[in-house]
C-alpha cells in the first residue's frame, strides 16, 4: 500500500504547476486570516502545509518572523522562489507530525486548507504538534473547507471534492470542529471566507 507520504509527493509535486491557479479566489480570505492573527514584527508564527506559500506570504507582508513547512517538495520549489524576496520567512520540508520545534515556540501556529488533505489517523497528531509548539495564549488558525448553505458554494464544494485528493470526502463528513473538540481546543471565534465554502476557526492555545 502506498504512504501517505509518497502519496502527498505524488499527488502534489503533478499539482504545484496549477495551484495558485487553482486557488486564486482564495487570496483575499488570505489575507484576512493574517488580520485575525494580530500579528506584528516581533510575531513568531508558524505555518503548516505552507504549500506554494500564498498564506505564508501574507503572514510575511506583517513583518512577522514566518516558518513554512510542507512535505512536498514540488510545493516548495514554488514557494521558495515565490517567497526569495523575504527575507523573515523560513521554508522547510518537515512532517507535521513531528515538528522539528521546541514547546511553547510560536506565537501563531496555523494550518490553512490542508488538514484536509491528510488521513484521519494523521490529523489528530498534526493538532498536538500544534499545541505543543504554540505558546501559552498563543493562537492556533486554522482554515478549512465549510458545508456552504448557498447554491453556488455547494457547486464549489463539489468540485472540490471531485478532484481533491482522497482524504477530502472522509474529513469532510467528520468535520473540523470534531477534530478539534477531541483536542480539547475551543473555538473562540470563526469567520467565514468566499461563498461560505472555507472557514477560520481561531482558538487561544490553553
Amino acid at each position: 500500500m502506498e504512504s501517505h507520504a509518497s502519496y502527498n509527493e505524488r499527488i502534489f509535486t503533478r499539482l504545484s504547476n496549477a495551484y495558485d491557479l487553482v486557488v486564486f479566489w482564495v487570496r483575499p480570505f488570505r489575507r484576512a486570516v493574517a488580520r485575525e492573527c494580530n500579528l506584528h514584527t516581533e510575531s513568531v508564527v508558524l505555518d503548516i502545509a505552507c504549500g506554494t506559500g500564498e498564506q505564508t506570504k501574507e503572514f510575511a507582508k506583517t513583518g512577522a518572523m514566518v516558518f513554512g513547512i510542507d512535505l512536498s517538495k514540488g510545493m516548495l520549489v514554488k514557494a521558495r522562489k515565490k517567497l526569495s524576496c523575504f527575507p523573515n520567512v523560513t521554508l522547510q520540508e518537515c512532517d507535521a507530525t513531528s515538528l522539528p520545534f521546541e514547546d511553547n515556540y510560536f506565537d501563531v501556529t496555523s494550518v490553512s486548507l490542508g488538514l484536509h488533505d491528510m488521513p484521519a489517523e494523521i490529523i489528530p497528531k498534526v493538532i498536538a504538534e500544534m499545541k505543543r509548539v504554540t505558546k501559552q495564549g498563543g493562537i492556533i488558525a486554522i482554515a478549512e473547507h465549510n458545508n456552504p448553505s448557498n447554491p453556488i458554494g455547494k457547486f464549489v464544494h463539489r468540485l472540490y471534492g471531485a478532484f481533491d485528493t482522497k482524504y477530502f470526502k472522509p474529513f469532510m463528513q467528520k468535520g473540523l470542529e470534531s477534530y478539534l473538540s477531541d483536542a480539547n481546543i475551543e473555538i473562540e471565534r470563526t469567520m467565514l471566507g468566499p461563498l461560505g465554502a472555507i472557514k477560520l476557526f481561531i482558538a487561544t492555545n490553553r
